[in-house]
């Protein structure tokens, strides 16, 4: 999709259709359930977000087991693994990884960003004196 000024409305459509040489895409999420929508085989069939057309049991399978188990191990197992098996058969490629810097001053206390350190948390700022 090359066209300028493309907007995301016309992009998802055009997308799933796969009308596109590229996509250069950047997306990140604090849940990693973001890649269920982008990789799992029914996401490309049924409207999702899965542009790469890649379809594999064995992702699938991780994909799913994360996001059905409320334990946090073994959600962290089923998703590292799945985000191994993407770089390891180079479903997609991780072309950068931003670098957010923050500057704050001393007596700004409590500052913290969310988990993918993009984003500053404001609900625990204070300024102390």
């Amino acid at each position: 999709l090359s066209e300028v000024g493309l907007l995301t409305s016309d992009l998802i459509p055009l997308a799933q259709k796969g009308k596109f040489d590229i996509i250069v895409d950047n997306w990140y999420a604090p849940d990693a359930d973001v890649l269920y929508n982008t990789f799992d085989s029914t996401q490309e069939s049924s409207g999702g977000l899965n542009f790469t057309f890649y379809k594999s049991a064995m992702l699938d399978k991780l994909l799913v087991q994360g996001r059905s188990t409320f334990d946090h191990a073994q959600a962290q197992a089923a998703y590292s693994a799945a985000q191994r098996y993407i770089l390891q058969n180079v479903i997609a490629d991780p072309l950068w990884t931003p670098v957010t810097e923050f500057g704050v001053r001393s007596n700004i206390q409590g500052f913290h960003a969310d988990v993918t350190g993009l984003w500053p948390l404001f609900q625990d700022l204070y300024i102390a004196k």
